[in-house]
């Protein structure tokens, strides 16, 4: 298939609130960024459907992938349930950093399923710290408890993520 016609079938499922794109936050002064959209279902559900996939277990990379959208989809409902002027995007450079979502001045946000968070899982995070764009940097994890490391980065329970987006406390 032609790259054009790829374009076209994700661009029905874009009209038909299947999916959405997200787009690349480029403002960034200190390294190369990306220029592809990446592209999430509205329902991780739905995803799992479309790939005809089994429920995914935690030792899967669909596992990973299935969380990250969930998170997604959670931002993407804040943000329009309140109407809000803020952007979401994700962040990722040619030599390889990434941070999974970004809201311009406020947060960037890393998706991890893993149960401890350890140096390796907040390298994109910090990268993205030097290019100063945002105040809050955090690590979405399956973590039991919240903690905050040496520089700044907020490491918190999926559950305890979700209850602070809801009630405001991540976009201020």
């Amino acid at each position: 298939m032609s790259a054009d016609t790829i374009k076209e079938w994700y661009q029905i499922l874009v009209d038909t609130f299947i999916g959405y794109y997200l787009r690349p936050y480029r403002k960034g002064t200190k390294r190369i960024p990306v220029n592809t959209s990446k592209f999430y279902f509205f329902d991780v559900g739905v995803a799992r459907a479309a790939a005809r996939m089994a429920v995914p277990t935690e030792t899967m990379t669909e596992y990973g992938k299935m969380f990250e959208n969930f998170i997604f989809t959670e931002l993407k409902a804040y943000i329009d349930y309140n109407l809000t002027d803020d952007e979401l995007y994700f962040w990722r450079t040619r030599e390889g950093y990434e941070v999974d979502f970004v809201v311009e001045r406020k947060v960037a946000i890393e998706v991890k399923t893993l149960k401890n968070i350890t140096n390796k899982e907040v390298k994109g995070l910090r990268a993205f710290m030097e290019e100063n764009a945002v105040k809050d940097y955090i690590i979405v994890c399956r973590e039991l408890f919240e903690r905050t490391t040496d520089d700044g980065i907020k490491i918190i329970p999926w559950t305890s993520f979700l209850d602070k987006l809801w009630n405001g406390e991540i976009f201020h």
